[in-house]
């Protein structure tokens, strides 16, 4: 073998192709029912493929007053763009009874090209409904004899 010349020696073409797609990933993603006074639900979130510079991740709740998801920001680099990060989901009470429901929408920022194609449409969303801790009543405040 030491006699073969380079030249003598076959060739071979190799194409790569790359498989890795940008996206945002969801788990534990389905939709949430919480119990109004302080219910609690998570899921996590991460990157389909690395990116070539830092993606911010807003979680963004259509209905604060019945929803907070934190934290609000998310930081993926090209280190931890695959591990997840976990966003908690809180209902708060309204007082003022009723049900109520907000959509988690999910909004990016990135100088990194291949993220920056993806339209709001293409990232996933969450719906969250949450399930009314007040009862009809009547409370009487002052604990005094009344006649009603």
């Amino acid at each position: 073998y030491t006699a073969l010349a380079a030249a003598d020696l076959p060739q071979l073409a190799v194409n790569v192709t790359d498989d890795d797609s940008v996206g945002l990933v969801l788990a534990d993603g389905g939709a949430k029912t919480l119990d109004e006074a302080g219910g609690t639900a998570t899921y996590t979130v991460r990157l389909n493929s690395r990116p070539t510079a830092n993606v911010t991740v807003y979680t963004v709740s259509s209905n604060p007053q019945a929803v907070t998801a934190a934290p609000a920001t998310l930081v993926f680099t090209a280190a931890n763009w695959n591990t997840a990060q976990t966003v908690t989901l809180t209902a708060l009470d309204n007082d003022a009874g009723g049900a109520g429901s907000a959509r988690i929408t999910h909004k990016l920022e990135t100088e990194a090209e291949e993220y920056t194609a993806l339209a709001a449409a293409d990232l996933p969303q969450l719906a969250v409904n949450v399930t009314d801790d007040d009862r009809a009543g009547l409370v009487l405040a002052d604990g005094g004899d009344k006649t009603l």
